[in-house]
């Protein structure tokens, strides 16, 4: 998985972009499950497209932990997210 951030606005949102793809062949996987979870209790679930991405929006000064799952893949370890930025970053 990749990650990027970009800050969204005034409101201090922060978006977060991925792409899934096998780590073997680097072939980007469609319809992978990619659940985000904050420590507020925020949960995203949703789903990449046919290029692999997806894309949620994320709060600021909170942490998260990100999961992909696919079936015929192995789970995704949980990889944590520490928004603590004012300005657009990318990790």
């Amino acid at each position: 998985m990749n990650f990027g951030f970009c800050q969204d606005s005034e409101d201090s949102l922060f978006i977060l972009k991925g792409e899934v793809v096998d780590q073997e062949t680097a072939t980007p996987i469609q319809n992978a499950r990619v659940e985000v979870v904050g420590t507020d209790s925020s949960k995203v679930v949703l789903e990449t497209n046919e290029n692999g991405l997806f894309q949620a929006t994320l709060k600021r000064i909170t942490s998260y932990r990100v999961s992909v799952t696919k079936p015929s893949y192995f789970r995704s370890k949980w990889k944590e997210v520490n928004i603590d930025e004012t300005e657009s970053n990318v990790f």
